[in-house]
């Protein structure tokens, strides 16, 4: 079986990969946020040009700022998903992941016996009450994140951000499967858990990168044009001679 420390390779070569996925998806939402920028900057001029200069100038300046704020946001958001989201279809990082997570948390055999998996912490972990299983996968989650990989440069930097969301999402589907494993049979059997969650990790992440890419962009641009249209409104009744 793979080790722990092949398997961590693995996962380092599969997001420096799709690195480029990521900055495909960030130079794409750069262009995106420039061109709503643009509009929303003529738009909000138009809207205070009775006002005279100053409010004009104010709400310029009103929008790029907040401009300046949900680009970064957004684009590094979308770059990590685009880059996960590319991994995971073409590398299956979601399964490798996991498997990275929990071979740091239990060290743990298929082939072996319910019971007699494994070294010691494996042991010790199959008899654990759900709670104390999900604190020793949080932890052994915040292991594998303080792993450094030697790049320094930007897509060092984003392999980094690609790598710990998808332990992070990862993270939350195994506990996910962690609580429905416990409610339907009273405790966790983790070799269990590790086999269902390999045919179905990657389809899961898939889902949730995509709905939190979603739900991050919607209510950033929204605070962004509730801002500036009214930022903009606002200046003209106050400014207005």
């Amino acid at each position: 079986m793979t080790n722990a420390k092949e398997r961590a390779g693995a996962v380092l070569k599969i997001v420096a990969r799709s690195a480029g996925a990521g900055i495909k998806s960030f130079v794409l939402t750069t262009l995106a946020m420039g061109a709503l920028t643009g509009l929303l900057l003529a738009c909000s001029i138009a809207i205070t040009y009775a006002a005279g200069r100053a409010a004009m100038l104010l709400v310029a300046l009103l929008v790029l700022a907040g401009s300046a704020a949900v680009w970064w946001i957004v684009a590094t958001k979308r770059a990590i998903s685009g880059a996960l989201n590319t991994a995971v279809q073409q590398s299956e990082l979601g399964r490798h992941s996991m498997e990275l997570i929990l071979d740091r948390l239990l060290h743990v055999h298929a082939e072996d016996e319910h019971g007699e998996r494994g070294r010691r912490p494996a042991e010790v972990a199959e008899r654990l009450p759900l709670q104390k299983a999900e604190e020793r996968l949080t932890a052994a989650v915040d292991s594998v994140l303080a792993d450094r990989s030697a790049q320094t440069d930007v897509r060092g930097w984003l392999a980094r951000k690609i790598r710990a969301a998808s332990l992070r999402l990862v993270h939350r589907i195994t506990l996910e499967e962690l609580r429905d494993e416990d409610a339907q049979h009273g405790g966790v059997d983790l070799i269990q858990v590790q086999d269902k969650l390999a045919k179905k990790v990657d389809k899961k992440l898939i889902k949730l990168i995509q709905k939190t890419a979603r739900k991050v962009t919607r209510l950033a641009v929204a605070a962004l044009l509730i801002v500036s249209l009214a930022g903009s409104v606002a200046l003209r009744v106050l400014l207005l001679p």
